[in-house]
């Protein structure tokens, strides 16, 4: 049986998400939460359906990805229709920056599976195309359901819903259509976990798009 006291922290914490979506450090909390109330074999699970996923690796990877802000400024300057000179450009119009998540490159598979879907959540973001707002989060949130044994969009999700009734019901449309175009978009794309993208910061983004399987509309 779930601990009653994580589980009613958890819901908790979803419950403040939900009165502020902006709080990074609630979804980090809600995080760390789910991973103590992961048993062992929740753990082997998740592992088992990210390596099936991706059967030509010899082992999931390690975070790859944490670029510094000098870095991230220099990809900015890359032209506009490359990856790296769109995920440049996204960083700094939404003043968004690699140190905002936790990295871990040691300890176990799973802590550093973790950690690099943290460092790569940016990365997807500008990869699918859907935006920062509750309604592109949303959307990229039913992306990951789609493509892996996820349980932190689950809670996520919520409360993005929740959001939605209690202040902004007048989104309810665009926010509902955006969870749809994300689970059916991460059900039709190549997986992205462990995809080699600093192999891709070149190439132009609508062709990496076309080769994951990723013929979407922007969201948001």
């Amino acid at each position: 049986m779930r601990n009653p006291v994580l589980v009613a922290r958890l819901l908790w914490k979803t419950i403040l998400l939900a009165a502020d979506l902006k709080r990074l450090d609630h979804v980090l909390a809600l995080n760390a939460l789910v991973m103590q109330l992961r048993t062992p074999e929740d753990e082997r699970q998740f592992l088992d359906d990210l390596r099936g996923r991706m059967p030509e690796a010899e082992d999931l990877p390690t975070p790859r990805f944490r670029f510094t802000e000098a870095e991230i400024e220099q990809l900015a300057t890359q032209p506009a229709h490359t990856l790296g000179g769109a995920y440049g450009r996204f960083m700094l119009t939404h003043g968004l920056t690699p140190e905002a998540l936790p990295s871990k490159t040691e300890g176990s598979t799973m802590e550093r599976a973790i950690a690099h879907l943290y460092d790569t959540h940016d990365l997807w973001h500008v990869a699918t195309g859907f935006g920062v707002d509750p309604a592109g989060e949303a959307a990229l949130q039913a992306f990951y359901l789609a493509q892996m044994r996820a349980f932190l969009p689950l809670l996520v999700l919520p409360a993005i819903l929740i959001n939605t009734g209690l202040s902004a019901y007048e989104d309810r449309y665009r926010r509902m259509d955006a969870i749809v175009a994300g689970w059916l978009a991460g059900r039709a794309a190549r997986p992205l976990f462990g995809v080699d993208w600093s192999s891709l910061l070149d190439r132009p983004l609508q062709q990496v798009r076309s080769d994951l399987g990723l013929g979407l509309r922007e969201v948001a």
